[in-house]
């Protein structure tokens, strides 16, 4: 998966995220300006640009690429400034204090079939389980808000028996996309 933000372009493999300095223009200068272990993502559907970066996901967390080749930012980790509310879903024990969704949780809902889409119009980054119907649980989804750095989990946003497209972004800068119920 290849995705150009600024003067860099970011070549994701399954396990390595590589970020390569495009600036130039001239292809005999373009450089590796980072390497990143475990930053990776398998598919084009995990990964989609928004106003402030690059947002992609993997099994282990989503991330947040803002042009910075030595930071990437894990958006389920909290930053020194949050507070820590009541009530997180599925966050316990060492995760409490350090996540705002649990390893688990995540591991549990990423799926190969994962759609990550934007929708500028309210500005959130959608995460819908799965692409393909199947199981209750593939119309679920989590929304990450840009503007005050929130998750929000949706429970059966989509049905369970649609196959659904990657997101696009519709004249009213909405997202959608099309989908196909269960005859």
């Amino acid at each position: 998966v290849l995705r150009a933000y600024g003067e860099n372009l970011l070549q994701f493999k399954s396990a390595y995220l590589y970020i390569i300095n495009i600036g130039s223009g001239d292809p005999s200068t373009y450089s590796i300006v980072a390497a990143h272990r475990y930053y990776g993502c398998e598919d084009e559907n995990h990964v989609v640009e928004t106003p402030i970066g690059i947002v992609w996901a993997n099994k282990s967390s989503v991330y947040l690429f803002d042009g910075d080749p030595d930071n990437i930012v894990d958006l389920f980790k909290y930053s020194p400034k949050d507070e820590l509310g009541d009530t997180q879903k599925g966050v316990t024990g060492e995760d409490r204090t350090t996540r705002k969704i649990s390893i688990s949780e995540w591991e549990s809902f990423f799926s190969a079939n994962l759609l990550v889409g934007f929708d500028p119009g309210s500005r959130v980054v959608i995460f819908k389980k799965s692409s393909l119907s199947g199981n209750y649980d593939t119309g679920d989804c989590y929304v990450y808000n840009i503007d005050n750095d929130t998750w929000t989990f949706a429970k059966r946003k989509w049905g369970s028996q649609i196959i659904s497209t990657n997101f696009v972004t519709d004249l009213n800068n909405s997202a959608i996309n099309i989908v196909q119920t269960a005859m």
